[in-house]
């Protein structure tokens, strides 16, 4: 009987490796998109405590992003890498259209759509 049970658990954790390599490169991406858009403002002399800033604006982002990350992880941890791999393509296309909503289709941003399109490949 757990010969059979083999190649199904050894299809899971591949499919959760994917998963958490892709989760990554997403996070990765993200730290990289964070740095570009930050050092140039910083560096700039930009007076930022002009307009007033929300408490909460900048953080709604970060804790939307640690609570996707923790999602997939968890998911690809309970064996269901599936599940997780749906979580990780819709949450970063909804991200990226609104994006490039927000930057308009001449800015980098479509260009994240690529990322959901290989994910999808590699996992389904």
């Amino acid at each position: 009987m757990s010969d059979a049970s083999d190649p199904e658990q050894s299809e899971t954790e591949r499919r959760g490796g994917l998963v958490l390599a892709t989760l990554s490169i997403v996070l990765f991406l993200v730290v990289i998109s964070v740095l570009t858009s930050a050092l140039p403002i910083l560096f700039s002399g930009i007076d930022l405590h002009t307009p007033p800033v929300p408490l909460f604006g900048p953080l709604i982002p970060l804790v939307a992003i640690t609570i996707f990350a923790s999602a997939s992880i968890i998911l690809v941890r309970l064996g269901r890498p599936t599940i997780g791999a749906l979580v990780l393509i819709s949450v970063w296309t909804i991200i990226t259209t609104f994006g490039v909503i927000g930057s308009g289709v001449n800015s980098y941003s479509p260009a994240l759509l690529i990322l959901p399109i290989c994910a999808a490949g590699l996992l389904f």
